[in-house]
C-alpha cells in the first residue's frame, strides 16, 4: 500500500500498537496510550525490582554467614543490584503516575494548543515527565522515523516506525510507534502516515519522513 492510499482516520481506530485514536475531527485530534500498556510496563518494573532485591538480600546474607570467603567481592554486587532495584522502583512509580494521568498526543485548533509528553533524554529525566501543553507556534514538524536492519546480518526480523512531534527548541513529543515484518519495513511507516499527515495538516507544519538503516 502506498502512502497515498491510506485509509481514512476514524475515532477508536487502532494504530496497530499500544495507542488508540480517541477523537478526530477537523479541529481536534487526540491519540492516547492504551491502559494495558501501562500494566505491562509496571509488571516488568515490579519483577525487576523484586528480583534485584532478592539477589541483594541473598548476597548480604551470604557475606554475614561467611558462606563464601569473598565478602569483599560481594559488596560491589550488592551495590549494583540495589541500584537496579532503585531504578526499578522509580520506574514502577513512574508507571503508576502515568497510568493515572494517561499519556496522549492531542491537537486542538480552537485553543491553538498541542498536548504531549516530552521524549526523555537520559536515564533520570523520564521519571518526573508528564503531559504538558504547548502553543502550536512552538511546533516545528511531525516526524515519522523508521528503524530497520539492512543486509543479511539482521538483528531483528521486525522494523519499527515511531511518530514524534518536534518542537522548535529541539525536544520531541512522544507519539505512537508500530512494528512491521522486516521484509516489509515500509509498512510500519505506512501504518502511521495517515495520522502524521492529519497532525501536520491541522498544526500547519511540515511532515518529515526519516528512514534509518542499522
Amino acid at each position: 500500500m502506498d502512502a497515498t492510499e491510506e485509509s481514512p482516520l476514524t475515532p477508536q481506530h487502532s494504530l496497530w500498537g499500544e495507542w488508540l485514536l480517541d477523537e478526530y475531527s477537523s479541529t481536534h485530534l487526540r491519540v492516547s496510550k492504551r491502559p494495558q500498556a501501562f500494566w505491562k510496563e509496571m509488571g516488568r518494573q515490579a519483577l525487576a525490582t523484586v528480583m534485584a532485591l532478592a539477589i541483594t538480600f541473598a548476597l548480604v546474607m551470604s557475606v554475614y554467614a561467611n558462606i563464601w570467603d569473598t565478602g569483599w567481592l560481594s559488596w560491589p554486587l550488592v551495590a549494583l543490584f540495589l541500584a537496579v532495584a532503585v531504578f526499578g522502583l522509580l520506574g514502577l512509580v513512574r508507571g503508576i503516575r502515568q497510568a493515572l494521568q494517561g499519556i496522549r498526543l492531542e491537537v486542538d485548533l480552537a485553543q491553538k494548543t498541542l498536548w504531549g509528553l516530552v521524549v526523555p533524554q537520559g536515564i533520570l529525566k523520564g521519571f518526573m515527565s508528564k503531559v504538558q501543553a504547548y502553543d502550536l507556534q512552538e511546533v516545528h514538524a511531525v516526524v515519522l522515523h523508521t528503524h530497520h536492519h539492512a543486509g543479511a546480518e539482521r538483528k531483528s526480523n521486525r522494523a519499527m516506525c515511531e511518530l514524534v512531534v518536534q518542537l522548535k527548541n529541539g525536544q520531541c513529543l512522544q507519539g505512537p510507534d508500530v512494528w512491521a515484518p522486516e521484509p516489509m519495513h515500509s509498512e510500519a511507516q505506512q501504518r502511521l502516515f495517515p495520522l502524521a499527515k492529519a497532525i501536520a495538516h491541522m498544526a500547519n507544519i511540515p511532515l518529515e519522513l526519516k528512514d534509518e538503516e542499522t
